[in-house]
């Protein structure tokens, strides 16, 4: 079975975040999942246990949009 029209996500553990983009500090972080400001949680983080797992697009897409605002 083949699934297509599905657009590949790229996640990373917030530790993968960090290293990758260290502009955004740590606490940074924590603080938009915490306030859930503009659906954050939503629409960058998902869970799996107690791992965080942020999707790299759509927050790339949250801060552009944010930063319009």
């Amino acid at each position: 079975m083949a699934v297509t029209n599905q657009s590949h996500k790229n996640f990373l553990t917030l530790k993968q975040w960090l290293e990758k983009y260290q502009a955004i500090p740590e606490g940074g972080i924590r603080h938009l999942i915490f306030t859930n400001k503009h659906n954050f949680n939503q629409r960058v983080v998902k869970k799996l246990g107690r791992k965080i797992l942020l999707d790299e697009q759509a927050f790339l897409n949250y801060i552009d949009e944010q930063s319009k605002a």
